[in-house]
């Protein structure tokens, strides 16, 4: 068999298969720009927490009470004080273990006790969008709208259907009492229009790990073939018409619909098969060979043992009135604290008695760094006031300036520090290979389009077009196809 015929009739089968999920996977792009999948986020938590009114605990208190409680010896991943509910304003101790399950405790004068998970509760739930309970569901399994696998631990959820008209849902945890979702009918509907088919979010998948990053795979290996089949046909039927000057390149196809799928398709074809491929990548991650020989979870900003943090709660309270979230965290050795609430976020050095604002220097954050990688390295620091390759967020999350603190390891490792925040990404050849893999290539974070909004949006709806169109006609076609194997079958006697 000749190899522009075998090519051909891969095509052809593979196109029958997976043009609806090109389809889907390039209009659902369209809408990701704009809709993602309905999440209740931090920011949204905290708006909805009560200020933090009375005296906060000190720091030698707030170590008793957890030393009282066997809470001293929890290895943390985050630690905070924030307000309770508009019902219930005493603070709220909230800890997250490395490995468990979340606690939020309330303060009931110098000690904690266990949130009580009544109707009262999950009434002052409602009241966080103004609303009431219409009705409590008990869900004893993963469904559409919590479908993540590590959710399980958490089950049964409660959910909240509240008043208002608009179908809003809110998931409680029956456990913990932290609510897990919360989505209103029209940010349901985007989502099957959206991040569900693109993401490949139905329940019995999603919420199996290995099986949905399987399917991603497998789905993406057989794009891959069904696009790189398309780009070599498309090349190899374009002809020449006429051999002067000024001929020109033409389709020997006499339908429009099959002349705009072989030009749309040959002139996107390295773009589908990179987009395709990219997102089978984004569920495999390179290697990473060298990270036992640097204890870089040092930087982590996890927070320290309660000891470290010096700074006098009750005046942090008093200078930021509209305190509702503290949180403590660290950057090496160096304890810190978050304030939210206000209109801006602050961020504190803990290592003072009174409030003051952090302003780590270059020194303090090359010699944290000499710890975990020792002083046998070189390092080059640089003060980065844009975004650089790899330290690159299109939604301008990450945080600006950083020092760039580049090491010379086997694995070239930067470390990207927020002298205001004490916030740090760490960066190796492994997560450059990643960000080729993935965020560069399928979501175009490259530095000249991330810093110009308006430019990315043109580039990025300009390639879905193109794949859209590539993708709608290759549907009709399989249609045809479809439909001229269908006469055939009936032909037969």
């Amino acid at each position: 068999m000749q190899i522009r015929t075998f090519m051909i009739k891969t095509h052809r089968l593979l196109g029958a298969v997976m043009s609806v999920f090109f389809v889907a996977w390039f209009l659902s792009g369209i809408v990701l720009i704009y809709k993602p999948y309905p999440k209740y986020t931090q920011d949204e938590a905290l708006a909805h927490s009560a200020r933090l009114r009375e005296a906060l605990p000190s720091t030698d208190s707030l170590a008793a009470v957890l030393r009282a409680r066997g809470l001293d010896t929890l290895q943390l991943s985050s630690l905070s004080l924030q307000g309770g509910s508009y019902a219930d304003s005493r603070a709220r101790l909230v800890l997250q273990p490395e490995e468990g399950e979340r606690v939020e405790l309330a303060f009931d004068g110098d000690s904690l006790r266990s949130l009580v998970l009544d109707r009262a509760y999950l009434e002052d739930i409602a009241n966080r969008w103004g609303q009431r309970i219409e009705r409590i569901d008990t869900i004893q399994e993963l469904d559409q709208w919590v479908p993540f696998g590590r959710l399980k631990a958490e089950l049964p959820f409660y959910r909240l259907l509240l008043t208002g008209g608009a179908g809003h849902e809110v998931y409680v945890s029956s456990l913990t009492g932290r609510v897990l979702q919360e989505s209103t009918r029209v940010e349901r509907a985007w989502a099957w229009a959206g991040a569900i088919p693109h993401w490949i979010y139905f329940t019995w998948i999603r919420s199996q790990q290995e099986l949905w990053r399987w399917v991603i795979i497998v789905l993406g290996a057989i794009g891959t073939m069904m696009a790189v089949t398309g780009f070599y046909i498309g090349i190899s039927y374009y002809r020449m018409r006429g051999r002067r000057k000024g001929s020109k390149l033409y389709s020997p196809f006499t339908k429009k619909r099959y002349q705009w799928h072989h030009a749309f398709g040959t002139v996107g074809g390295l773009l589908t098969i990179t987009w395709v491929l990219t997102g089978l990548l984004s569920v495999v991650h390179y290697p990473y060979t060298e990270s036992e020989d640097y204890p870089v979870e040092r930087l982590e900003g996890a927070p320290l043992r309660m000891e470290a943090y010096r700074t006098d709660l009750e005046a942090l309270r008093q200078a930021e009135p509209e305190l509702r979230r503290l949180s403590f965290y660290s950057w090496g050795d160096i304890p810190l604290l978050q304030a939210e609430g206000g209109e801006e976020v602050h961020y504190d050095d803990a290592r003072s008695a009174q409030p003051r604002r952090l302003e780590l220097t270059e020194a303090e954050i090359t010699g944290e760094v000499q710890k975990v990688f020792g002083a046998g390295h070189r390092y080059r620091r640089d003060f980065l006031e844009e975004y650089d390759s790899y330290y690159i967020d299109r939604t301008r999350k990450l945080p600006l300036p950083v020092w760039r603190i580049a090491i010379d390891t086997k694995e070239h490792h930067s470390y990207y520090v927020s002298p205001e925040r004490g916030r740090g990404r760490l960066i190796a050849d492994n997560e450059r290979i990643d960000a080729w893999m993935f965020s560069k290539l399928h979501r175009l974070q490259f530095t000249k389009l991330v810093a110009q909004p308006w430019l990315w949006t043109l580039v990025m709806w300009s390639f879905l077009l193109i794949g859209t169109v590539t993708s709608v006609t290759g549907l009709w076609m399989t249609g045809d196809y479809l439909k001229r194997l269908w006469r055939k079958r009936r032909r037969r006697p």
